[in-house]
């Protein structure tokens, strides 16, 4: 599709402070079609462009960009730009964009001029902070640094070797303007003091003295002084040009002894990316099939006799580890029968398999040991009131003896309980009921029960657990 061509100018603004024209110039022929552009002020100016197409992509790519304060104006406020098209143009893009279809390659163009205004907008920032990593192909070399031959200045160290050299000549020009500034306010004051003089009358004396030195004191002070500030100023002007010169003389002897150190540095050379028709064209695989597998073979036969040489070895190492296996299996089987033998000799039981008998010994329930004393009192298949007629009466010594707790089911009790709670509040809990069971299960000793039922009870709180534990008791010796 043919997009209408015509002269179109854009209004750039908001310009950054100190941004020269060669950078506007950049970004404004970076979106395509530039024509020319024409600075009115620092701060703004026009631009013109080929056709609707390319001032639409500039205010696209353009409008709303922060440039970076550059040069003397450096560390000033930074500024957006303002790109926008004039009345005229401003019609001719409305009828335009009526008809407007963005094709891929408007698209694509308006990618391309994205990448490379971001590209400058970079190299941009690196100049206006003077870093190092300054594209050294651009800088331009201040006319007043001319003396300096190029060749001796290379790559990233020069860049800093000028930016140290204007340094210097930026310092020993503000000293010039302060000197001329002091100046002038001296021949000003100077100029005054003998106008005031000229306005008064002077009597002549009968005696005349040489009064010069007394006329004006401090018009004399002020002389001494600007010659004091002029001797200061040649002074500190004399120390930067030596300073200066040392510096240079510093960095040339350095940068021939770093180009005498290395004589075969090469310089960089722009990465070549081969087409993909031209890496075609050079492959044999595809220009000379017959060539290709001619060639070839030879190295096919070599890779397959290889492959089946490594199957082999491994093959061999395998068969080897399980002879080795099958060896150290059969040892250990002739020690395990000679050990078995020498323990059927020596009286230690064995199993069938030859293996040794080993010995369990479990310790003895705690709770039985602690329940010993009331079995030995009773005979064999004692009945349930023999059982309770060797049981303490005294409570203390009744809780002493804990139940077995493998034998105690717990619902057998909830009767006992019940008919307790009854007694003594005159109507059944189960709540209370439930949380004394509770404990049983947890197994938990005769106190605990207590202070469960002891709040609500009170003093028939410990009767109550003699009684469900002589039970509990009772059914653990049955």
């Amino acid at each position: 599709m043919s997009h209408p061509e015509a002269a179109s100018t854009v209004f750039v603004g908001s310009i950054s402070p100190g941004v020269p024209d060669r950078w506007l110039t950049k970004l404004l022929e970076a979106c395509g079609g530039f024509r020319r552009w024409k600075r009115v002020s620092k701060a703004f100016g026009f631009a013109d462009y080929q056709g609707a197409p390319d001032i639409l992509r500039v205010t696209a790519v353009l409008h709303d960009v922060e440039l970076p304060s550059m040069g003397a104006e450096y560390g000033s406020p930074t500024k957006r730009l303002v790109v926008k098209a004039d009345e005229k143009t401003n019609r001719f893009l409305g009828e335009f964009e009526k008809t407007l279809v963005r094709t891929d390659l408007d698209r694509q163009k308006e990618r391309e001029a994205r990448r490379r205004v971001e590209h400058l907008l970079g190299m941009m920032r690196a100049r206006a902070s003077d870093a190092s990593e300054v594209d050294v192909s651009v800088y331009e070399i201040p006319a007043h640094l001319k003396d300096l031959p190029a060749d001796q200045l290379r790559g990233a160290k020069r860049v800093h070797v000028l930016s140290e050299i204007e340094k210097f000549r930026l310092s020993a020009v503000a000293r010039d303007a302060a000197e001329r500034k002091r100046e002038l306010e001296a021949e000003r004051k100077r100029a005054q003091l003998a106008q005031e003089r000229r306005g008064t009358p002077h009597e002549p004396s009968a005696t005349p003295e040489p009064a010069a030195p007394e006329e004006d004191p401090e018009a004399a002070d002020e002389a001494a002084e600007q010659r004091r500030q002029r001797a200061v100023a040649e002074r500190r002007e004399r120390e930067a040009r030596e300073a200066e010169r040392a510096y240079a003389e510093r960095e040339h002897a350095r940068i021939q002894l770093w180009a005498h150190a290395h004589p075969r540095d090469p310089p960089r050379r722009p990465l070549v990316t081969m087409r993909e028709d031209e890496e075609l064209a050079r492959e044999v695989f595809w220009t000379d099939r017959r060539r290709w597998l001619k060639e070839r073979t030879p190295h096919r036969r070599a890779e397959q006799d290889a492959d089946a040489a490594d199957r082999e070895a491994q093959a061999a190492e395998e068969a080897q580890a399980r002879r080795e296996a099958e060896a150290f299996l059969e040892e250990q089987a002739r020690e395990m029968a000679r050990l078995a033998e020498q323990q059927r000799q020596s009286g230690l039981l064995l199993h069938t398999d030859g293996q040794p008998l080993k010995l369990q010994v479990r310790p003895q329930d705690e709770g039985r040991r602690k329940r010993q004393p009331l079995l030995l009192r009773l005979p064999s298949n004692a009945s349930r009131a023999a059982i309770e007629e060797v049981l303490p009466l005294d409570a203390a010594e009744l809780y002493t003896y804990p139940p077995d707790w493998d034998k105690i089911r717990v619902d057998d009790y909830v009767a006992l309980l019940d008919a307790g709670i009854e007694t003594s509040l005159g109507e059944a809990v189960d709540d209370l009921r439930d949380a004394v069971l509770e404990r049983v299960r947890e197994r938990a000793p005769a106190a605990k029960l207590i202070e469960v039922l002891e709040p609500v009870l009170e003093e028939d709180a410990a009767p109550l657990v003699t009684s469900l534990w002589r039970a509990m008791l009772a059914d653990s010796l049955l």
